[in-house]
């Protein structure tokens, strides 16, 4: 279909102008300026000259946004890095504990794996309706299991960084899913308001007597999952 434009704008063809003679800005102006205020006639007036032509204005909806960019890894030829949004998301959770006056977590390997690994399985697999984010699928290299909040399993979440890494100690998982795709910000913001994940991530509550020595960050598409430990990572950190 034929289009012309106005204000970088596509008018449809229904839309083109009238095949009459357009009035000149100037002239326009003048027929206008009688009964318009001062102040609104520069406002006003590419619309004016739209319809003196004979034409319309575009009233169609906007065109639909863009799906969010894939996560770009870091700068580094090693398997495993963490990406820019999971570093991102590290560094947030960092500073809100500080902010709290709580020590920064490093970034474990074993951890991060972890959690990168149960994001991809929560993104690719659908879960059972009773099976809470901790779940984990029957598609994978790890022992399937169905956590359900009512009766939690919750060695299914505990076990997890010792069947699968040389991490010895067991892990804690805060999950988050968001359908337009995860974000460092949003994640946070989410867990900052809900009491029993902000209570993990600043040892609150009944997370007091544990001192975290290890955390693990994965996203991947609509979900972002963040694995705690109180276990030094005799895999290491990321820097």
């Amino acid at each position: 279909m034929n289009s012309t434009r106005f204000s970088g704008l596509p008018l449809p063809a229904a839309c083109e102008p009238a095949p009459r003679k357009a009035r000149s800005r100037a002239g326009v102006a003048a027929l206008v300026r009688p009964w318009l205020p001062t102040w609104v006639l520069p406002w006003m007036l590419p619309w004016v000259l739209v319809l003196a032509a004979g034409g319309c204005v575009n009233t169609a909806a906007p065109p639909a946004r863009p799906a969010p960019p894939p996560l770009d890894r870091a700068a580094t030829t090693e398997p495993g890095s963490p990406s820019t949004e999971e570093r991102r998301l590290h560094q947030l959770l960092n500073e809100y504990r500080a902010a709290n006056h709580l020590p920064p977590v490093g970034l474990s390997r074993s951890l991060s794996k972890i959690a990168r690994l149960h994001a991809s399985d929560l993104s690719a697999h659908r879960l059972a309706a009773a099976c809470s984010i901790h779940s984990w699928s029957a598609s994978g290299p790890w022992s399937p299991c169905c956590y359900d909040q009512r009766r939690p399993d919750t060695k299914c979440m505990w076990n997890k960084p010792r069947e699968l890494t040389p991490y010895e100690g067991i892990g804690f998982e805060i999950a988050y899913r968001y359908t337009a795709g995860v974000r460092a910000k949003g994640a946070l913001a989410a867990w900052q308001a809900s009491a029993r994940h902000k209570s993990i991530v600043l040892n609150l509550d009944g997370w007091k007597s544990r001192q975290w020595r290890a955390v693990g960050v994965g996203i991947d598409g609509e979900y972002a999952t963040v694995w705690w430990g109180d276990e030094v990572d005799p895999a290491g950190y990321w820097r």
